[in-house]
């Protein structure tokens, strides 16, 4: 079982004690993979050579294969396949680094985590006093997170890809680049589009770390021609996930706030949305070469346990992130920094259980009790969040984030190593891509479906709020801006501020019902990711073009050896029930025999014990009758 994740190239992978595919027991699997070897010699997995000519050699060809230091190996003897493996294994071994080098490597890639986190969460307590500056409208409100948000996450497997083609440094490099411009137009914005637009073009990927990785990452970069690598990429699926996705949080957006529900803008932005990303997933199916998702990883149900967790956990965290500096803003009159301050336990807890969970997952190779203690205590803190006061009440907001905290933590990590756990080696770039992906649109979503439950709450308690308080300022809380208003509830009178304040705790209550609701389900979900005991095997995977090509194939023949086994699982079921059936039909028969001499006998036992008696008329026969 593979873990933790991809990084300088390659994978530090967590295998399992058997490597058995599928985990069919080995002795199920011996012809079949003795026949895919042979075909594998046969078919020449030639360095250099493409599909087509791989394709066209006879299974039953001794052709010579060709190890990395280009000496050709003859199949026949059985020497020369015993030293290949070896002088590969010295051919793939990188050199060793020095401490101080793998030290600086791991900076770099803890720095990129860092702002990419930071990116996403920093902006949280800041957003009452953007939007205050900027004079933003509620649905500008939301987009200015869920902008960096859905981005990130239309972005994610297309940079997945590009790293599987190219290599993992020159496209860590190029996006470390996009994020830095993108963060200077961010940081120059005079207004809310401009903000917006340096926030879209931002990517999850580090900005700092830039120069460190340039100089001491030392991974191998594949020579991928530019023309061939972007044939290769999966352009109708990267345009239809991003559209699908960003339709579809358009709809939610603009749903019961720029528009009604049920106006034909919000119900095209959500049915195409839908069917678009329903378009992608049948291009990933049937047409797409090198897909950006491969469809083999939603097969398997612990795949989709991990991605449902995964996602969950995404919504979940991001609504404690930006919902409670709301509430520090508005109901207890924190300022933004101040917010972030009450905000600590929250992110101390989570920190330290994160930190923990890793720990325990690296002496015990157990994955599954970190999941599940994190689950459960996320849905009871944020179950708790439900009984936040109109009022400061510090017990109750610090042993309440705390507790949320300490079931954040352990998700961070836990099920993306249990899906590496679940995925061939090849797939585990593509599998943390498509782990981020989730992640990055559960976030989206989140804020966007949050945004909408705070909205439709405090629209539908404005009359309460114009009983209270002066016409404008109830229209500007109930009408869409109330999230943007932290300062005009500072401001007001001590007696108008206190219903205010029960207004917001109630809307804001809504939200933290629903995403119990969701952390419940994520509860449930987490129970059907299956065990594996981890091990600390290292692998070296190379990336290029070639080396998609020869996973192509891979995949291909793995494809017809599974549709073999199900055929021959098939005809072994027909045959069975031929078999069950003609014995049904025996024992029947038997039945129905014995059942047959039963009634004859009882006829002659009934026969004995009351036999037929002749009467004879009187004057006898005929005689008798004359």
């Amino acid at each position: 079982m593979t873990g933790y994740g991809e990084q300088n190239g390659c994978h530090l992978a967590m295998e399992p004690a058997v490597t058995t595919p599928h985990n069919r027991p080995q002795a199920m699997l011996e012809p079949n993979r003795e026949r895919l070897q042979t075909e594998s010699l046969a078919n020449g997995h030639l360095a250099g050579s493409d599909e087509s000519s791989i394709s066209a050699e006879s299974p039953t060809e001794k052709v010579a294969n060709i190890v990395p230091n280009g000496e050709a190996v003859d199949p026949s003897h059985p020497s020369d396949l015993e030293a290949a493996p070896d002088m590969e294994k010295k051919q793939e071994e990188p050199p060793p680094r020095s401490t101080l080098k793998i030290a600086l490597i791991m900076l770099s890639l803890c720095i990129a985590v860092f702002l990419a986190a930071l990116d996403t969460t920093i902006i949280t307590t800041a957003v009452p006093t953007i939007a205050q500056r900027f004079r933003v409208s509620e649905g500008d409100y939301a987009w200015i997170g869920s902008s960096y948000l859905l981005s990130a996450a239309a972005s994610v497997p297309t940079w997945g890809k590009f790293s599987d083609i190219w290599g993992r440094k020159p496209v860590l490099l190029l996006a470390n680049l996009i994020f830095l411009v993108a963060s200077l137009i961010a940081a120059l914005s005079i207004n809310i589009k401009m903000l917006l637009a340096g926030r879209i073009i931002q990517v999850p990927f580090d900005g700092i770390a830039f120069a460190i990785i340039l100089f001491y990452l030392d991974i191998e970069t594949p020579k991928t021609n530019w023309i061939a690598g972007l044939k290769a990429i999966d352009w109708i699926g990267v345009l239809t996930i991003s559209g699908g996705t960003v339709m579809f949080l358009l709809g939610l957006e603009y749903g019961g706030v720029n528009y009604p529900w049920k106006s034909a803008t919000v119900i095209c932005l959500l049915v195409f949305g839908i069917a678009t990303v329903a378009l992608f997933f049948t291009n990933e199916w049937k047409l797409a070469r090198y897909p950006v998702m491969p469809i083999r990883l939603f097969k398997s149900r612990s795949n989709i346990a991990c991605l449902i967790v995964c996602f969950i956990h995404g919504m979940v965290f991001i609504a404690g992130a930006y919902y409670l500096p709301l509430y520090f803003q508005t109901v207890l009159g924190a300022s933004p920094i101040l917010s972030g301050v009450y905000l600590f336990p929250f992110v101390l807890s989570l920190s330290f259980t994160s930190v923990a969970g890793g720990i325990f997952i690296k002496k015990t190779g157990q994955y599954l009790p970190p999941i599940w203690f994190g689950m459960i205590f996320m849905a009871i803190g944020f179950g708790l969040f439900v009984d936040l006061p109109s009022t400061r009440d510090w017990s109750r907001l610090i042993t309440f984030q705390i507790i949320a905290g300490l079931g954040v933590g352990p998700i961070f990590q836990g099920p993306l190593i249990a899906l590496q756990t679940h995925v061939e080696p090849r797939d585990i770039a593509t599998a943390t891509s498509l782990f981020g992906f989730t992640r990055n649109i559960a976030t989206s979503i989140s804020v966007v479906i949050g945004g909408v439950i705070f909205q439709n709450r405090m629209i539908a308690q404005q009359a309460r709020l114009r009983s209270t308080l002066p016409a404008d300022v109830a229209l500007r809380l109930g009408s869409g801006n109330a999230a943007s208003s932290a300062d005009v509830v500072r401001a007001l009178p001590d007696a108008q501020r206190r219903v205010v304040d029960v207004v917001y705790t109630d809307s804001l209550q809504k939200i933290w019902i629903f995403y119990v609701a969701i952390a419940v389900v994520g509860v449930l979900a987490s129970f059907a990711i299956q065990k594996k005991t981890l091990s600390k095997q290292h692998e070296v995977y190379r990336s290029g073009l070639e080396q998609e090509k020869k996973n192509r194939l891979e995949q291909k023949q793995q494809d017809a050896l599974k549709r073999e086994e199900k055929e021959e699982r098939r005809r072994s079921r027909l045959s069975q029930d031929l078999t069950n059936t003609a014995e049904k039909g025996e024992r029947r028969k038997s039945r129905d025999s014995r059942s047959r001499r039963d009634e004859n006998r009882a006829t002659r036992r009934s026969g004995e014990l009351h036999p037929v008696v002749s009467v004879v008329p009187e004057g006898g026969g005929e005689a008798g009758d004359k």
